[in-house]
């Protein structure tokens, strides 16, 4: 039997943002609201609404080669250095608006996350809910 209030406590469902990252936390009440389709040279995808919303991006190839190529690349604003999952990372401003966290999943295979302001306390949580079939 059901108990009330059960669905309302259920986890968010995983979110896929590629056939090799997906996420296993996003906060309530977000559900895919954009982004590409699941391909294997990497992909944007979008949970929420404009106001409030979580964007994870995985990058392969060369400008993720090593962590200060791929570091240079992500472009992040008043960057500051911290780890994530073990790997080194770098959090910081988006220059689009928002709270943006950059890593190296793997050479060859760069990660992003960025979300609105009003979810800029739950970055490094979603960051850290990352996974990838290789190293975790």
């Amino acid at each position: 039997p059901s108990r009330p209030g059960a669905a309302a406590r259920a986890e968010p469902p995983l979110a896929v943002v590629s056939d090799d990252l997906w996420l296993t936390y996003l906060p309530r009440g977000l559900r895919r609201s954009g982004g590409g389709p699941v391909v294997p040279d990497g992909v944007r995808a979008r949970y929420g609404t404009a106001k409030r919303y979580v964007e994870a991006q995985v990058e392969h190839g060369t400008m993720a080669a090593d962590w200060d190529t791929y570091r240079a690349h992500a472009g992040v604003l008043d960057p500051a250095e911290t780890t994530i999952r073990g790997r080194p990372a770098v959090v910081g401003a988006h220059p689009g608006g928002g709270r943006v966290i950059a890593w190296l999943e793997r050479p060859g295979t760069g990660a992003w996350i960025r979300v609105s302001d009003s979810l800029g306390g739950e970055l490094l949580p979603i960051a850290a809910s990352a996974r990838a079939p290789v190293g975790d």
